[in-house]
């Protein structure tokens, strides 16, 4: 079994909080299916053919990174730099393990648009090693846009 990629729709929720002015912590969780794909190689007279797909089954996720945020003040827009830890507990195993920490880094821009605050982020997650003989893969990237109110 190989894992294909992530979902590319993520769903969660958001706290922020403001302990110290500029500086916040922000809590998420994001809901994230991972896909397994079965690949079997066939090969005739030695002549390599794609990978036929025998069976399917979803890992089920979620992720808590817990975030320190700063932001900067200008005229119009706050661009923010975090970083911080990710926990990730799984079900419905189907045969992997997918690893339970890892470390969370990014940066974005928050702007009103109306009544409602954006927040469009780039995130790099780089997990531990899986214990488990279906790897995912380490490194995450993701762009990932917040809605406030």
């Amino acid at each position: 079994m190989t894992f294909r990629a992530p979902s590319p729709t993520v769903i969660g929720l958001m706290i922020e909080l403001e302990p110290i002015r500029k500086l916040f912590i922000e809590f998420n969780g994001l809901y994230r299916p991972l896909h397994l794909a079965d690949e079997s190689l066939l090969s005739s007279s030695g002549q390599p053919i794609p990978p036929i797909r025998t069976g399917r089954a979803t890992v089920l996720t979620w992720e808590f990174p817990i975030l320190a945020k700063y932001k900067l003040t200008t005229a119009r827009t706050k661009p923010f730099f975090e970083v911080g830890p990710a926990f990730r507990p799984s079900g419905n195993l189907n045969g992997a393990n997918p690893s339970k920490y890892g470390a969370t880094a990014g940066g974005g821009v928050e702007a009103k648009w109306g009544k409602v605050q954006l927040s469009p982020a780039l995130r790099y997650t780089r997990w531990a090693i899986d214990q488990t003989a279906t790897p995912t893969n380490r490194n995450q990237i993701e762009a990932i846009i917040g809605f406030s109110y």
